[in-house]
């Protein structure tokens, strides 16, 4: 008598691996369609041949536009966190914490996929469909970085509060550089200063916070 093995969950597992492969495609493809013709110009239909994909194997895996550009939100978020890890590795001191943390996240600021969530986040002001789609996972995720910074500066002594307005000063000034980047490109010995500024800054401001 033949004993059952194991290739159904083989199979299932390389169904779940080609899937995750042709999403990471389709996604990879919208951030380039909408970094070059960006979010009005850009058409399911051009992503999928990006992808080399037709457009009903496209919403077979994503379908609605919103849907796609929410996994886009979510893989650059996801990067984002993973880049934090790498931040919470750092046992130094303040300072130097504090500069890896902001370099790790400027690391995913200065992206493509980045500029691409920019501009997804700024379309949802005028489509209703997207916002509906985007706005309850960037909540989520702001709670999430909300988390890791009060958490990985607790024990600095930082209050709370503190930390939360120190996080939000930051995102804005390293998304602005961002920004900026499309406009007026500078070498990179110029990022490296500002990011060195900006933690010393910081720094400074979390140890004054900690001393009163």
């Amino acid at each position: 008598m033949k004993r059952s093995g194991s290739k159904p969950p083989k199979k299932r597992q390389t169904q779940e691996i080609r899937s995750a492969t042709t999403r990471a495609k389709l996604i990879q493809a919208a951030i380039d369609c909408l970094r070059e013709h960006g979010y009005a110009s850009t058409r399911t239909s051009e992503i999928a041949e990006r992808a080399g994909m037709t457009r009903g194997a496209l919403q077979h895996h994503f379908s609605t536009k919103p849907d796609l550009l929410l996994a886009v939100v979510t893989s650059v978020s996801e990067e984002i966190l993973d880049h934090l890890k790498v931040a919470a590795e750092q046992k130094g001191t303040l300072r130097q914490r504090v500069k890896t943390t902001l370099q790790q996240v400027w690391d995913v600021y200065r992206s493509a996929g980045y500029h691409v969530v920019v501009e997804i986040l700024s379309a949802e002001r005028s489509d209703v469909e997207l916002r509906d789609a985007v706005d309850p996972y960037t909540h989520q995720i702001e709670d999430v970085l909300r988390d890791w910074w009060a958490g990985y500066f607790a024990d600095d002594g930082v209050p709370p509060e503190r930390i939360e307005a120190t996080r939000h000063l930051t995102r804005s000034a390293l998304r602005g550089m961002a920004i900026s980047t499309d406009f007026f490109p500078q070498p990179e010995s110029y990022y490296e200063e500002q990011i060195a500024l900006l933690a010393e800054m910081v720094t400074h401001t979390f140890e004054s916070a900690a001393a009163k």
